[in-house]
């Protein structure tokens, strides 16, 4: 069993209790390797065939460290084992977790995103709150497509992989994926406001070519806590 200090973990103490809190992970190479060779000591064989990508076999090992760190991170949560929390996904692809002893459904929104080169990861899990999260990057072709689809970007504030993290982001949150509209969601993510019910955008690694952006509902006001792994108290 890997050693759990050894994982992008994060205080407890600082958001038991709390109405509201999103924990959020990015772990780094060596983190991800010391992940998925955990898979086999913390995932079940059915959580492990869910993620197995034939023709990406390195997708399928970033999955893989992907769900071990959400049930680790769970487990420090709910203050139980790993191997307890069970993980299931539904048609639309989102997560969601249960209590592998009594069957019973355990109220956390999760959310997982990893790169097209599969060499990142990052993963969200939200207390009374949805959240949805997305990494980005962008090489000249891509910024090019997205030229084509939306027109030539001229916003100097958000970059077209900050735009386009947004998106995926906010689609993962509502459990719709791209499904709203490309048009619609590129103007959600510029413009938070414009949506019908309230939520929030996060961004991290802002530059040019790479993006990581969370999605999270609701208006509250948010503390960051810096650590391990980052965490989110949501204050009304």
């Amino acid at each position: 069993m890997i050693a759990f200090d050894e994982l992008p973990t994060f205080s407890r103490g600082k958001v038991i209790g709390l109405d509201r809190y999103v924990v959020v992970a990015h772990p780094a190479q060596h983190q991800l390797e010391a992940l998925t060779m955990a898979a086999d000591q913390i995932l079940s064989k059915q959580e492990k065939q869910t993620v197995t990508y034939r023709r990406n076999p390195e997708r399928g090992r970033c999955s893989l460290a992907s769900r071990v760190l959400l049930k680790c991170i769970i487990a420090e949560i709910l203050g139980c084992e790993a191997r307890q929390v069970c993980l299931h996904k539904m048609e639309s692809g989102k997560l969601w977790c249960q209590n592998e002893f009594n069957k019973q459904r355990i109220d956390l929104d999760l959310s997982t995103a990893t790169t097209e080169q599969s060499t990142a990861v990052a993963v969200a899990v939200g207390f009374g709150c949805k959240v949805g999260i997305d990494i980005q990057r962008m090489n000249p072709k891509q910024r090019q497509a997205y030229a084509t689809i939306f027109g030539a970007h001229t916003d100097e504030t958000l970059s077209e992989a900050t735009i386009w993290a947004r998106m995926e982001a906010y689609g993962k949150m509502k459990g719709s994926g791209l499904g709203q509209g490309l048009r619609k969601l590129n103007e959600l993510a510029k413009t938070p406001d414009s949506a019908d019910e309230p939520y929030q955008f996060i961004d991290f690694h802002k530059n040019n070519s790479e993006a990581l952006a969370l999605s999270i509902s609701g208006d509250a006001h948010i503390q960051i806590f810096r650590g391990k792994a980052q965490q989110f108290s949501l204050c009304s």
